[in-house]
């Protein structure tokens, strides 16, 4: 069984501010984490974030855990989590190369203007996107771009 030591903070700013992951990391193994504080937490992350991001992750974890109506520390979480990726079970529109077509085409005859393509057909040209939705009544479905 590993000896725990007394929460060595400032050795660990001494080690964030040399660049010390190795030192930070197994100082932070070593430590008696009783006690701690959301604002211990909310500070070791941000000096393990510059040193090794796998290290500033588990530390906000391990703060979520422990104090888990933490503001502060559930944005440190959301900010240091790896994105997650959601697959649309829609299938591809077979449309979009015929809709990008149609408006690459028609980008060229009106520079500056709001455009609306579906199916490979120009439904509507407005000078603002407003106009453009009062012409053709809804967007919904329609690949909308102005025109540059």
């Amino acid at each position: 069984m590993k000896q725990l030591i007394a929460f060595p903070l400032k050795e660990l700013r001494e080690a964030a501010e040399k660049w010390d992951a190795g030192a930070f990391v197994a100082l932070l193994d070593q430590a008696d984490w009783a006690g701690r504080t959301e604002e211990d937490y909310t500070e070791l992350i941000r000096l393990a974030f510059g040193l090794d991001y796998r290290t500033a992750l588990g530390l906000a974890r391990k703060g979520v855990e422990a104090f888990p109506n933490s503001a502060e520390l559930q944005k440190s979480l959301r900010m240091l989590e790896p994105p997650e990726v959601t697959v649309s079970p829609r299938p591809a529109d077979p449309m979009i190369g015929a809709n990008l077509d149609c408006f690459e085409e028609n980008a060229r005859r009106h520079p500056g203007k709001w455009l609306g393509v579906r199916n490979g057909e120009l439904l509507g040209v407005a000078d603002s996107l407003d106009d453009l939705e009062k012409q053709l009544g809804s967007l919904e479905g329609i690949l909308v771009a102005k025109a540059v």
